[in-house]
Order: structure tokens, then sequence, then C-alpha cells
């Protein structure tokens, strides 16, 4: 072989071993995100929008208003000063910018085959206050006493405004007594200890359909079947109102009440 044909060769070697082109592999920098093949990437300071969300299963939405002052006044205390203070503030009438609180809104008359499942629910006595002013429950819950004061209390509730469903005398600090609430209807609670400023509601329903207005006024009933209804909205010192609704399955109903 001559010595030219031998270069020849040699320089044919590189060639044959390393073979194709290389092609880089791309790694990603720590915390970077990677873009799936086929995904669209947003230009530069574009913002990509959601679509508003619609809470599930709203039938009645509103608000509830009033001209209505708000109670001011203070309700005097008359005996048990050291647990009880000189006097407590009125809950009668709570209202913020119009926005009526503690206001029951329900369907009337609707009839619902199971009943809501029962729920626990806690009256709470505290400065000779019941906490909560006003609560609503569905039927069979089970109401829980609590005397968070160190006095005797009594505790005394009439369905309907006469028909007592229990009265517990409670003269022990922290105790806690537990009564079921088998009857629906608007259930009236006084204190029998000689505290006759203290006084809460507790509205009990056959059905699901009902909510208590916070201190934005506002109200939201779930799941109502689609259907015509009488609405109706109660507080315990201002007009009891109702009107006639029409609840569609694809969009919630706004019914707002002035009282």
């Amino acid at each position: 072989m001559t010595r030219a044909l031998v270069i020849w060769l040699a320089s044919l070697l590189p060639l044959a071993v390393s073979g194709p082109e290389d092609i880089p592999v791309e790694t990603a920098e720590p915390g970077s995100e990677t873009t799936e093949p086929g995904s669209e990437t947003a230009e530069p300071g574009s913002e990509t929008a959601e679509p508003a969300e619609v809470e599930a299963n709203v039938s009645v939405i509103g608000t509830i208003t009033t001209q209505a002052a708000p109670s001011t006044e203070t309700l005097e205390v008359t005996q048990d000063h050291p647990v009880c203070g000189d006097a407590v503030p009125s809950e009668v009438v709570v209202v913020a910018d119009g926005k009526l609180a503690n206001a029951v809104v329900f369907i009337d008359g609707i009839e619902v085959d199971p009943a809501p499942e029962p729920v626990e629910a806690v009256l709470d006595q505290v400065g000779c206050i019941y906490i909560p002013h006003v609560q609503a429950l569905p039927v069979g819950s089970n109401i829980t006493v609590v005397n968070s004061d160190d006095v005797l209390h009594n505790t005394h509730a009439f369905l309907g405004g006469s028909r007592t469903i229990f009265n517990l005398a409670m003269p022990q600090k922290d105790q806690r007594i537990s009564r079921p609430l088998r009857r629906a209807g608007l259930v009236d609670v006084r204190c029998d200890a000689g505290h006759t400023w203290m006084s809460a509601y507790i509205y009990v329903f056959d059905h699901p359909y009902y909510a208590v207005t916070g201190g934005d006024g506002t109200y939201t009933l779930r799941d109502v079947p689609p259907g015509t209804y009488t609405l109706t909205v109660w507080h315990e010192k201002l007009e009891t109102q109702s009107r006639e609704i029409t609840v569609a399955p694809d969009a919630p109903v706004q019914a707002d009440f002035e009282l």
C-alpha cells in the first residue's frame, strides 16, 4: 500500500466513528416551567381570563333592608349585677347601613320527603345575654343550652308563644343540658330567674329552605326544586312580609325585601 493511500484512509476514520451530527438535549432551568407539545404559550405580559364562577346549587338570593333605626338603647339589669352588669345592649333591631341582621327568610308551605338531617346546635348564656339571639334549625335537632355565667339561669322555651317545650333550671357555671326540637315552628326563649331582659328565638323548620341574615343583610337558599313558592321574611319586631317567587333550574332568583 502506497503512503498516499494510507493517508487517505486515515482521513475517513473520524467520520465513521462520530456518525450523524449530535443533537443537544434541552434541559429546563431549576424552578422553570415546561410547556407540553401542542400547548399554547401566552405572549409576554398577556393574561388568560378565567370564566366567572357561579356558586353551585344557589336557588334564591337577596338582601333584607330597613329604614328603621337600629336599637341603640340599653336594657336595665335589675339583679345579679356582679355577673350581668348594670345594663345590656338591645338586640331587637340590628342594622348597619340599612342592612338588617337576624331576619329569618324561608319558603313557606313547602313539603319535603325525607325531612332534612337534624344538627347539633348551641344556645349559650354569656353575661346574661343569649348567644345567638336568632337561629334557625331543622326539626329533630338537638339544642344544647349552656350556662357560661356564674349565676342561676332558668331557660324557658315556648313553641308558638305559649307551649312549653323545655324549662331548665341551670344554677351551675358551665352547665350544659341538651333537648330535642321535635316540632317545627317559632320557639321563643326567656329566662325565668328574674332576668326579664333576656330573649332569644329559634325558628325550627321541617324543610331545608331557610336562612338567617347576618350583619350584611344577605341570605342564600340552596337546592330549591324548580317551581313557584311563597317566600317569607320574619323579624321579631318589624313586619313580616311574603311574596311569590318562581325558581328556575338554571339561574338564581333575586328577591330583596325592605321591612
